[in-house]
Parts: C-alpha cells; sequence; structure tokens
C-alpha cells in the first residue's frame, strides 16, 4: 500500500549546538506533522550522489544504499518496494521526488501527511531543497555565535583546535539568513533566532506550525522538553537565562574578541551586542593554532566567505556520534 502523499515537507537546519534540536521538538507533539531529525538527511546522503538519478539502476542503488544505512545505524527497517512504487507516481524522478517518498514511506499516515526534518549544516543546500520540493519549506535557526563556540568547545570529542570551527560555521549561516530573507517569500523561509524561541516556545511553536500549514490549536501546549546541554547534567531544569548567557564565563577574553572579530558586523544586523570594541592581536593568533583556520580566516576577510562543515567528515561511520561515545 502506498504511502499518502505528503501535505508539506520543511527542512530545519543550522549550526550544531545552535537550537536545531529544540525548535525541532515544538514541533514533534502536533497530529498532523511527523517532525524527524537527521535519519533520511537525503541532502548529505544522496544528493547528487547517485547520477543520473532518475535511472533505475541508480534509483536503485539510491535506496538500497539508504536501508541499508538505516538499518545499520539507527535499526529502521526502510520498504525498499514502497518507495520504488512511491517514485513511480512522479512524472520524473529527482533527487526530491525520493527524499520525499522516502520520508512518506518511514514517517507518514492517513492522519499525519506533513513532515520536517532536522539537519544541521545543510543551509547552502535550502534553495536546492525549496526548488525540488513541491510544497517544500525552510527553516534555518540561528544563535549567538557566542553561545554556540562555548557549547561546541565543551561538547565536541574532536581535538582542539577544531571547536574553532563553529565561528566561522555561524558567520556563513548568518550570512544565510540575511540573504535567503530577501530571497524568499515568507511563506517558504523562517528566519529563527534561539533566543526568542527559548524565551517564548509557546509564541515560535505556534509560529512555526502555522508556517507549515497546520493548526497550532491541535497541539498541546509545549511540554517541559528534553533540552541537551554539556553543561547540565541529565534531567536538570533548564535555565533559559543560563543558556543565553554561558558563554560569559566559559570563553575566554580571546575567545569572545575572536568570534566578534569573525562575526560582528553579522550579529549586529541579526540582533546580537559584540561585548568588545575589537580584536586585538592575540585574538587573532587564535586562528593560526591550525592552518585550516588561518586560510579560513582570510577567506571571510578577503571573500566573505566562511564553511559549512563539521570538524569530522560525517560520511564516515567511525565518525558519527554513538561511535565516538562507544570509543570514551
Amino acid at each position: 500500500m502506498l504511502p499518502p502523499a505528503s501535505a508539506s515537507q520543511t527542512l530545519i537546519t543550522g549550526v550544531y549546538r545552535s537550537g536545531t534540536e529544540f525548535v525541532s521538538g515544538l514541533l514533534g507533539a502536533h497530529p498532523h506533522l511527523s517532525a524527524t531529525m537527521y535519519h533520511v538527511n537525503a541532502l548529505r546522503f544522496l544528493w547528487n550522489r547517485y547520477d543520473p538519478i532518475a535511472a533505475p539502476e541508480s534509483l536503485r542503488r539510491a535506496i538500497a544504499d539508504t536501508a541499508e544505512r538505516l538499518q545499520r545505524r539507527y535499526q529502521f527497517a526502510l520498504d525498499q518496494d514502497a518507495v520504488t512504487a512511491a517514485c513511480a507516481q512522479a512524472a520524473d524522478v529527482t533527487y526530491g521526488v525520493l527524499y520525499d517518498a522516502i520520508m512518506r514511506v518511514l514517517w507518514l499516515t492517513s492522519e499525519r501527511t506533513h513532515w520536517s526534518e532536522k539537519c544541521q549544516l545543510v543551509w547552502r543546500e535550502i534553495p536546492q531543497f525549496l526548488e525540488s520540493m513541491p510544497n517544500g519549506r525552510a527553516i534555518l535557526v540561528i544563535r549567538d555565535p557566542r553561545s554556540v563556540l562555548a557549547s561546541f568547545k565543551r561538547f565536541t570529542y574532536a581535538p582542539p583546535p577544531a571547536y574553532l570551527g563553529a565561528i566561522f560555521n555561524c558567520f556563513d549561516a548568518f550570512h544565510a539568513a540575511i540573504r535567503y530573507s530577501s530571497a524568499f517569500t515568507s511563506e517558504r523561509f523562517r528566519l529563527v533566532r534561539y533566543e526568542d524561541a527559548a524565551l517564548d516556545p509557546q509564541r515560535a511553536r505556534n509560529d512555526l506550525l502555522t508556517f507549515i500549514g497546520v493548526d497550532p490549536q491541535l497541539s498541546p501546549d509545549v511540554p517541559a522538553l528534553d533540552i541537551t546541554s554539556p553543561f547540565t547534567d541529565a534531567g536538570a531544569t533548564f535555565d533559559v537565562n543560563a543558556a543565553l548567557n554561558r558563554w560569559r564565563d566559559h570563553l575566554s577574553p580571546v575567545e569572545v574578541a575572536a568570534t566578534e572579530y569573525v562575526c560582528g558586523a553579522l550579529m549586529d544586523r541579526l540582533g546580537y551586542t559584540c561585548a568588545t570594541d575589537c580584536a586585538d592581536e592575540d585574538s587573532l593568533r587564535l586562528f593560526t593554532e591550525g592552518d585550516v583556520f588561518t586560510a579560513q580566516l582570510h577567506d571571510v576577510l578577503e571573500y566573505g566567505r566562511g564553511m559549512q562543515a563539521f570538524p569530522m567528515d560525517p560520511l564516515r561511520a567511525e565518525n558519527w556520534t554513538e561511535n565516538q561515545v562507544a570509543k570514551a
């Protein structure tokens, strides 16, 4: 039996440790929406990797590889025949058709006809996603780069100075936020500041559910969400004010100045106030700890170009979080 057609398709993305999981969690209780996180992640694992995707053998391999990865990593059983049949309903098979078909087979029911998926570090692919989905929407979540840096510095298992990549990821995401806010209509793109959502989650939830196209009144009140933070013990009460200001105690003055040197102009445009007037030589020297960041700083200064990358290749299974935790 074929799954129902999807009424809408929504991508939620942003920098790691920026609140994308929090935003996705706000949406999950709605009876007409399936809100999941990074399992299929077609923009990373499928897009442009099986050309020509409309060729039967390419499509078969793409579906089989996805099924194998989902089974190995998440113990999900993907009905490959159902995905193939769902793709066959389309006049032309594209990566968007395949992504939608997989999500339909995995998550949609006669009642849940809208889907969203949270996938980190794919904001550059938002235009492709919106172009490929007939009812596509995109939500880009941003957060104070100093908070992102402090959280990622404490959270990541990648060795120093890899955590500094958060600064350049934030720079790139902020540029995209400004650009997309002008390029796309409010019906297709929504920019969310984590701080605003954390301070008033009920309002954020209602706004986003309306944006997606479902009635927010059908969803229960915002629950006490299980917020993951590297700074608090499991089960501890979420302190929103502490979350917004923790960077002040967990970043050095040099790290703060370096972050503001790279992101300061964009922070100002997006409502974040810098704590320093300018960066000194010590703060810029922070970027010389790794050649990649020296080159990245040059890209920012010379071309206004940031980065969209994890410190370790997410396509390699040994870098998946659960495998790193198992080694620890």
